[in-house]
């Protein structure tokens, strides 16, 4: 076992709890039929998804043979404050209200949280070199991805309209699709 896999049995563990908090929740939201589930469901769907992208993209750091603590600490930020994330759509057991409006009344932690994933995110490619393109060029469409997308979580956190909310969880999954055809589709 290379230096990177050791490193990401620890990476894989966040993330799998990360997983089980989304499962758990869709299983309670089917169980108990919970009222109003639209944005529950969209962003535990659009959770799943970074949850898988970012194990996925991980991988690219495969052939790194030395590694810092502190490289270390920013590889585990992402999955840590993806389960934070996570555990916030955690359907809570006395939900006397529709989900959807408990999610609107604590969009802000849930979207703050979003906000410094895309800082991560961005941090981890100027340590790691991922924002270098192969012929020496830097690939600043990444960051110009998390900036719009991090304009949309400023959105959402100041809006309280469901629409609006809906919209947005839709608009972000095309954003992760766009994101991963283009930089994570395949591993190289």
């Amino acid at each position: 076992m290379n230096r990177f896999e050791f490193i990401m049995v620890l990476v894989s563990i966040i993330i799998g709890l990360g997983v089980a908090e989304l499962l758990q929740g869709v299983a309670k939201i089917i169980r108990v039929a919970c009222k109003g589930r639209t944005l529950s469901l969209l962003w535990i769907i659009n959770m799943l998804n970074m949850l898988i992208q970012y194990f996925w993209a991980s991988w690219v750091q495969a052939d790194k043979l030395e590694w810092s603590y502190f490289e270390l600490l920013v590889l585990l930020m992402g999955p840590i404050i993806m389960y934070i994330i996570c555990s916030l759509l955690r359907v809570p057991e006395p939900h006397s209200e529709e989900l959807d409006g408990q999610f609107i009344n604590q969009r802000k932690p849930f979207f703050i949280l979003f906000i410094s994933l895309m800082v991560t995110f961005s941090l981890s490619d100027l340590l790691f070199g991922g924002f270098v393109m192969k012929d020496g060029e830097y690939g600043l469409g990444q960051h110009l991805v998390r900036v719009i997308a991090t304009g949309l979580f400023i959105f959402l956190m100041v809006t309280k309209r469901r629409s609006f909310h809906v919209t947005g969880s839709l608009l972000f999954l095309l954003i992760q699709a766009f994101f991963i055809m283009n930089w994570t589709w395949l591993l190289s």
